[in-house]
């Protein structure tokens, strides 16, 4: 055997600096971290920290575990006893103890002003300037909300004054013309986008049926009431609200002129148009009249001998039923038919039947049937379903039911489903059923109550008493416990201390059902000359300022009530410095010193956001039709004057001051230079705009070929009317389509009483020899020499057998077929292309294999046919 010898790997190790360790050794890398050398591999952890105390600890500097020393808060080092705003929110107050950080939310004081303003930095709002609309104005400063209403910023509310000397206005519509401050009535009335001046009349473009009328700026419409109409056809035309009587008569989709006569389409009466009025009478005077007469084709009178009712014919003196109902009996007489429906008894037994042919329902069986399909023999007894203390019992047919009478014992018995009457054992007490000796609740927590064979007894309970002043009563309980006190209309658990709701310098203390409280503001000692009381804060504290009764947050300017406009104070830090207020200089020319401001102001007119001295002009930004001017501080307004146009239909787009020839204004319409339109009021109309003016003519109609014309209200033209139609013998629906029986490749079309057909649309085949499929030629097979084949197939031609061809998709492909013959004398057969060699021909004749023969031209010749040749 060979031994093999291995050598033993270092276990040393050596770190990144080129030191070498032993194995297992261990050493610091540093004060933090410990090293430890395991078969050549370094490891280092961190060295373990004891638990700390508090919950914000911070490792200081060149220690490794963290201390609470100081405190680390939102990744933030704090020193101990140092107070901050986290996150530089100012309305929280944090401070750092021994490692752990105490936070409370500061309570903003309510303020006296409307708008009061929160100064860079500070949490709570004061009334030192104001926040209004998104502006921050100082205490005093005043600004322009539009042109009309001036405000100002005094102590933290905004007040905001507009004129005063606008006149009180009569009318329903007004509005606030651009750059004034006082509305105007409105001139005229607006009414479906169209402006109407006052004492004009008009008809809505919506409905031509009302009458309205412009007054005092308030548009009023009522009906229109339609004349009484004499003709018995009248019509109503296209845009106008009543019927009228035409100058002639429409009858059968026929117009007809005044005096004019005409035989109606049955020849049966002779028509007149009089006055509008369409007056038939019978050509032909009937001898007998009846309801439901057959009429023959040709005839204007019915014999009066069979019937027709229901689209079915019915010989005289016969009798039928009306769709299968056999309780309705009908007979026609003499061509009117007259039915009767037989009424059916009421019949009270478990099961009937209809017998065949009959209307009525009959009883199978005898015995008695109660209300409830129940049935039940002779002298059988039963309790009432619904009532156990109802006894019925069947007699013969009918059944007779008495009650039962119960004597009760017992107050709360209790009612068995077999017995009429309650039993004395236990006691059924509100819907809960108890046993004898059982408690039962009767939802009073001060009584108890048993049950005693069917009666509830009850007896009230007698409560110990309490010592407590606020006594309790808990949900579901009797008597009263001191478990919590009531104090401030606030509810505090035995125990429990707290501050009084209402006084912040007393707290409290809840023993035993009484409240006890003890005083914390005999120590309150404020280092600031005027300190702010803060809501729920028992002292002073110096981050808000008291000034003459009034709260004023700390950095907040503000002008005391008792002091001059110009006199300005400031809070900083508890207390307050004032001083007199310096105005800068104006510019402006008419400045103006008002009683309850300090500084004098520019007084300007401001329109469209811009600010215009007094006595200038300039052109309205929202209207460039208007020229302005400032007078007074106000701002007037008045609109250009426009020229006489020479067309007839000018019009105003939304961008130009005064109306032009280059559109046109057409029933309150704007209409484009060029535009073909409809006629508002007339739809047989076609109008034109041409430079401003519109030109209208009347519509010519097409001419129709079907023999049923109508002309539908509304419409100008009249449009073929009916609904199916008859084609070589067959009947179609109104706009069906259908395959010509004549000519399968076309399509037709049943339209209004008119059958149009067309040949069915195709592409053009691309092949030379295209078949034809569903009246198309289609390039899926050949058709040549008026055989077809399919894609692919081959065979012969017939007018040449020595050519093979093949079609493939449309196209024909042929080659001629070489002959090889190998015999001197070979035979050709019929329809073949090649001579064969299974036979001799010879000197006209074909002769067979092996045959022997003399030879036509030399007789002293014997030949015979071997194998293809002749020897």
């Amino acid at each position: 055997m060979t031994m093999f010898s291995c050598c033993q790997l270092p276990l040393d190790c050596t770190d990144e600096n080129g030191i070498s360790y032993h194995d297992s050794s261990v050493w610091q890398l540093d004060s933090c971290t410990s090293c430890t050398c395991q078969h050549s591999v370094i490891t280092c952890i961190p060295l373990p920290c004891p638990d700390t105390s508090c919950s914000h600890p911070s490792t200081p500097h060149g220690h490794c575990c963290p201390l609470c020393q100081g405190c680390l808060y939102l990744g933030i080092e704090v020193e101990n006893g140092e107070i901050f705003s986290p996150n530089g929110d100012p309305c929280s107050s944090c401070s750092c103890q021994s490692g752990t950080v105490f936070c409370s939310v500061i309570e903003c004081s309510q303020v006296d002003c409307q708008h009061p303003v929160v100064s860079d930095g500070k949490c709570c709002p004061a009334c030192a300037g104001c926040e209004y609309e998104g502006r921050i104005l100082s205490n005093g400063e005043s600004f322009h909300k539009d042109q009309c209403i001036n405000c100002v910023c005094v102590h933290g509310t905004v007040t905001c004054q507009g004129p005063e000397d606008c006149p009180v206005l009569k009318c329903f519509d007004q509005y606030l013309p651009t750059g004034e401050c006082c509305a105007r009535c409105r001139n005229g009335c607006e009414y479906e986008g169209v402006e109407f001046a006052n004492g004009d009349f008009f008809t809505p473009m919506s409905n031509p049926c009302l009458t309205c009328s412009c007054t005092m700026s308030i548009v009023r419409c009522n009906p229109m009431r339609c004349p009484d109409i004499t003709c018995s056809h009248p019509i109503k035309l296209l845009g106008a609200c009543c019927e009228n009587c035409a100058d002639g008569c429409f009858y059968d989709n026929m117009d007809y002129g005044i005096g004019e006569t005409w035989t109606t389409l049955d020849g049966c009466k002779q028509c007149t148009c009089i006055d509008g009025n369409v007056d038939c009478v019978s050509q032909q005077i009937c001898q007998v009249e009846c309801q439901h007469g057959v009429l023959l084709p040709g005839d204007c009178c019915s014999q009066c001998t069979d019937c027709l009712y229901n689209g079915k014919t019915f010989s005289d003196g016969s009798t039928f039923v009306v769709n299968g109902e056999t309780c309705t009996q009908c007979s026609c007489q003499s061509g009117t038919v007259q039915c009767t429906t037989q009424t059916c008894p009421h019949i009270n037994c478990l099961q009937t039947h209809i017998p065949e042919g009959s209307c009525c329902p009959v009883c199978k069986d005898d015995g008695c049937v109660d209300n409830y399909g129940r049935r039940h023999e002779n002298n059988d007894e039963w309790r009432h379903p619904v009532d156990n203390c109802v006894l019925c019992r069947c007699i013969g047919d009918t059944i007779n039911c008495e009650t039962e009478q119960c004597q009760p014992t017992c107050s709360h018995g209790v009612k068995k489903p077999e017995l009429c009457c309650p039993v004395c054992q236990g006691c059924l007490y509100r819907g809960v059923e108890y046993l004898d000796g059982d408690d039962v609740n009767n939802g009073n927590p001060c009584s108890q109550c048993t049950c005693n064979s069917g009666t509830v007894d009850c007896i009230p309970i007698i409560c110990p008493q309490v010592r407590c002043h606020n006594p309790t009563i808990l949900p579901n309980e009797c008597c009263p416990v001191c478990h919590e006190c009531t104090y401030s209309q606030s509810t505090f658990q035995d125990g429990e201390t707290f501050v009084d709701p209402r006084n912040p310098c007393l707290l409290c203390t809840c023993e035993a059902g009484v409240v006890d409280c003890n005083r914390l503001d005999l120590d309150c000692i404020p280092e600031c000359s005027h300190p702010g009381r803060m809501v729920d804060v028992c002292c002073p504290v110096c981050d808000t300022c008291e000034y003459e009764r009034r709260n004023y947050a700390n950095g907040i300017a503000f002008n005391p009530d008792s002091g001059d406009v110009c006199d300005i104070c400031f809070c900083k830090d508890g207390s307050v410095t004032c001083q007199t207020q310096v105005c800068e200089q104006l510019t402006c020319k008419n400045a103006v010193q008002k009683s309850d401001e300090c500084c004098p102001v520019c007084e300007v007119c401001i329109a469209d956001g811009i600010e215009h001295e007094e006595g200038e002009s300039w052109e309205s930004l929202a209207d460039p039709c208007a020229v302005c001017t400032c007078l007074n501080s106000r701002t007037h307004c008045r609109h250009k004057e426009c020229p006489i146009m020479p067309c007839k239909h000018a019009a105003r787009m939304n961008s130009d001051c005064c109306p032009s020839c280059h559109n046109c204004d057409y029933d309150r319409r704007l209409f484009r230079n060029g535009q073909i339109f409809l006629d508002p009021l007339n739809q047989c109309q076609q109008c034109l705009c041409q430079d401003g003016s519109v030109e209208c003519k009347h519509i010519e109609c097409p001419v129709l070929n079907c023999p049923n014309q109508v002309t539908d209200q509304g419409e100008c033209c009249p449009k073929c009317s009916g609904t199916d139609c008859e084609y070589n013998g067959h009947s179609y629906y109104n706009e069906e389509t259908f395959s010509n029986p004549l000519d399968p490749c076309e399509d037709c079309l049943c339209m209004l009483g008119v059958v149009t057909c067309v040949r069915k649309s195709c592409q053009p085949a691309i092949c030379p020899y295209p078949v034809i499929e569903d009246c198309c030629q289609l390039c899926d097979g050949c058709t040549y020499n008026g055989v077809t084949y399919r894609n692919g197939q081959t065979f012969s031609d017939f007018s040449d057998r020595c050519k093979d061809c093949i079609c493939q998709y449309g196209h024909v492909n042929c080659v001629v077929t070489e002959c090889d013959v190998q015999c001197s004398h070979p035979v050709t057969i019929d329809n073949a292309c090649c001579p064969r060699c299974d036979a001799c021909f010879y000197e006209g004749r074909r002769l067979a294999i092996g045959q022997i023969f003399t030879d036509p031209n030399d007789q002293c010749l014997i030949c015979s046919c071997d194998n293809q040749y002749i020897l």
